[in-house]
């Protein structure tokens, strides 16, 4: 699974995009297996269920470069909320790249086991401060 901000659901075959869209009567088609990541939740690789869609004739009537879906984790049943980028308007569905940004990330763990106390302590509270979009100082 990437590790970067834009993520990618493919299909059966490698390196193949997906077709991903919305119709008139407001339902996402998602084709073959749909979209599956690790929920920030629960940590679980696992697929998600749409239950939020944007409406058809909103999206057509402003037509936004992005748009966002709330998905259900079916491991947790948490929501999930992914950003897609819209390629295309048409007259009976709006067409959404395979690309998508997860707003909220699933929580990385990383041994610090190798450092020094005082360098550890100082890593944890700045990795804190991130989470929480506080800046710290480079120094500890």
């Amino acid at each position: 699974m990437p590790h970067n901000l834009i993520e990618s659901a493919t299909n059966h075959w490698p390196g193949e995009p997906m077709s991903m869209y919305i119709t008139a009567q407001d339902e996402l088609h998602v084709e073959y297996q749909g979209i599956a990541l690790t929920c920030p939740h629960c940590q679980t690789l696992t697929h998600l269920t749409a239950v939020a869609t944007p409406k058809f004739e909103d999206l057509s009537r402003r037509q936004p470069k992005h748009i966002g879906i709330v998905f259900r984790c079916d491991a947790c049943a948490e929501p999930v909320f992914l950003k897609f980028t819209v390629k295309a308007y048409t007259a009976l569905r709006v067409e959404l790249s395979a690309n998508y940004a997860e707003v909220e990330r699933a929580r990385e763990n990383f041994p610090l086991t190798y450092l020094p106390e005082e360098a550890e302590a100082c890593s944890r509270r700045r990795s804190i401060a991130t989470r929480r979009g506080v800046s710290t100082p480079s120094a500890p």
